[in-house]
């Protein structure tokens, strides 16, 4: 009994490796440079390989205290609660400006979660350190189940913080995760305006609780 090499049982998920399938030792990942590629990072545009690694512009890196989601059975009985640090970035974003995205992605890059935050939902405090946003339309609207976000900013320690709310919208694929990615996006581009990623977020899930930290 004789079988052929089957290259798509190779693939690593890497834009940046040709995966083989060899008969006697089995898959080889032989490094690409020159390609385009995407990342893992939902803030940062199509990259470049050089040698296996996909090379992209960075962006700020945030720091994801704890994000905890609870999926229960039922149609829109899901929810999380995440606690976000990160740096300010240059120039300081206003989501009253710009309104404000924020994306789940899996270990692998691919987004499992996207809700967009409208200019409408969001008010500054007189002294425009902290803003307040508060969904009026529920979880089929935009905000994807978003039901508020407070977000104060540091100015002594050029950082600022996110608390965010999520009730009623269905997230299935964040179930079971071994890590996540969190992204907060302040305008429509990720390349023009304010975007900040915690990658590879570990996680552990007990039930219908997935609970992350970094």
């Amino acid at each position: 009994c004789q079988h052929q090499p089957l290259d798509s049982a190779c693939d690593d998920r890497n834009d940046c490796t040709d995966d083989l399938c060899n008969a006697t030792t089995g898959c080889v990942h032989a490094n690409l440079s020159g390609g385009a590629c995407e990342d893992t990072n939902f803030c940062t545009p199509a990259g470049t390989c050089d040698r296996g690694d996909c090379v992209t512009a960075g962006s700020a890196p945030a720091t994801v205290t704890s994000l905890e989601a609870k999926l229960k059975p039922g149609d829109g009985n899901d929810s999380f609660t995440a606690l976000i640090e990160l740096p300010l970035p240059d120039p300081a974003f206003d989501p009253t400006v710009t309104g404000m995205r924020v994306a789940i992605a899996d270990e692998l890059g691919d987004t499992v979660y996207l809700a967009e935050l409208q200019l409408l939902g969001w008010k500054a405090s007189a002294n425009g350190k902290s803003f307040r946003f508060v969904d009026s339309q529920g979880p089929s609207g935009p905000a994807a189940g978003i039901s508020s976000v407070g977000l104060r900013i540091n100015s002594v320690a050029a950082t600022a913080r996110a608390k965010i709310k999520m009730r009623g919208a269905e997230i299935p694929q964040v179930a079971e995760q071994a890590q996540i990615n969190v992204s907060l996006q302040f305008g429509d581009d990720p390349a023009a305006g304010a975007c900040l990623t915690a990658l590879r977020i570990p996680c552990q899930s007990r039930g219908a609780v997935l609970r992350c930290r970094s």
